[in-house]
């Protein structure tokens, strides 16, 4: 485990063990300790070098999945994982959570490499629910989201400094639930 939002500790980490690490899995913006948005370049950082060890990147959006965008976090900062795993906005206050990625690893599933069960797995009312809030997505809004996109925008700009984030007050991002 490395601290989050420190590329150059990643980076020495693969340096070391790269050939050792098969997935990175991570909260694109931490939402643990009332948030914490990424550095400028960190999660481009984080994708390139998981591309370039070839090791597998995930997302964590179980929090962050459809409040600060639709796509995601990741769709927010244009950062594609190679796996995210959802829940809770995903359904709506229903049980349910989910996981996704590239063809060439979920395709392990379809050929039973892999089994994957859930106590939730298809549950009627949670299916429901979770197209019903998909399908009503462009009506869908979140009262956190203005605030968080607020606080990202401001500091890619460069109008707020969010270093040492747990430590600046300001920096701090309340995600509300849905």
């Amino acid at each position: 485990m490395i601290e989050w939002n420190d590329l150059q500790a990643l980076e020495k980490l693969f340096k070391r063990h790269g050939d050792e690490i098969a997935a990175v899995i991570m909260e694109p913006t931490m939402v643990n300790d009332f948030g914490c948005p990424p550095e400028p370049g960190y999660l481009e950082g984080v994708r390139k070098l998981c591309t370039e060890y070839g090791v597998v990147l995930i997302f964590d959006e179980v929090l962050t999945g459809f409040r600060i965008d639709l796509e995601g976090t990741q769709g927010y900062f244009g950062v594609t994982p190679d796996m995210t795993t959802l829940a809770k906005a995903l359904g709506g206050g229903f049980p349910v959570s989910a996981f996704a990625g590239k063809r060439e690893i979920m395709d392990t599933l379809t050929r039973a490499d892999a089994v994957v069960g859930g106590t939730y797995n298809g549950h009627p009312s949670s299916a429901r629910w979770l197209l019903m809030g998909i399908l009503g997505a462009p009506t869908w809004t979140c009262p956190g989201s203005a605030r968080i996109r607020l606080i990202c925008c401001a500091r890619q700009r460069g109008l707020i400094d969010l270093r040492g984030c747990r430590d600046a007050p300001s920096g701090r991002l309340y995600i509300h639930s849905v």
